[in-house]
């Protein structure tokens, strides 16, 4: 009788069954449409951060990049990265050159360039190759839009939209540009800075910060 009472009580019975399967594909339908929002909270997310930035990204802004701020001074600036500077357009600049481009000596950061106008910094460039090298390269710099060198012409203007003055790229073709946006007036210096965007076939080939002056000079200090 013990014996016969077991089998019973361990066979499910046809209701039992029912509600097994019930609840199995009610689990695998959570399952699914967890799988499905998991998927779906991707592509928005890859939607989205079509231009964002990422970790480590140095990130050019209206007022600098990094420690270095528009208007240091190359001693200034020295002393905010902790690294030494040298002249290398012209390489051979004197003290009556007005202005001249700088880079750090340490080898890091090569394809930042800075602009120095008399004895401060009115520009900084992010170049798409490193010097003596031809090869493109993306630096670890973006905008706080998360554009960078490689991003498309649509992403700029998604970004900055009726913000941007556009014109044709002096030395490009009729698709080439250059979109620059301009920031707030800072307060207590009514200087107001911007960003400009060089694309050549619909992406950045090149972007900067700076001084109106400065960042509208198309050869460096030509």
């Amino acid at each position: 009788m013990h014996f016969a009472s077991f089998v019973t009580l361990s066979r499910p019975s046809k209701a039992m069954i029912i509600a097994i399967s019930q609840n199995g594909a009610h689990c695998a339908a959570i399952a699914f449409r967890e799988k499905y929002v998991k998927r779906l909270a991707s592509l928005v997310v890859f939607v989205v951060c079509a231009a964002c930035t990422k970790p480590g990204d140095q990130i050019l802004t209206f007022a600098g990049l990094g420690p270095v701020k528009i208007g240091m001074t190359v001693v200034q600036a020295e002393k905010a990265l902790d690294a030494k500077m040298r002249a290398f357009d012209p390489s051979d600049r004197t003290a009556a050159q007005a202005c001249w481009y700088t880079r750090r000596t340490d080898g890091i950061d090569q394809q930042i360039a800075y602009m120095v106008w008399n004895t401060a910094i009115v520009r900084i460039d992010i170049q798409n190759h490193a010097p003596g090298q031809t090869e493109v390269s993306v630096p670890v710099v973006a905008t706080e839009e998360g554009i960078r060198i490689g991003s498309s012409e649509d992403d700029v203007k998604k970004q900055y939209g009726s913000r941007l003055v556009i014109a044709p790229h002096r030395y490009g073709g009729q698709d080439d540009h250059t979109l620059t946006v301009f920031g707030p007036t800072f307060a207590g210096t009514g200087q107001r800075n911007g960003i400009l965007f060089e694309t050549w076939d619909g992406k950045v080939s090149t972007f900067r910060a700076g001084t109106p002056e400065a960042i509208a000079l198309v050869e460096g200090c030509s």
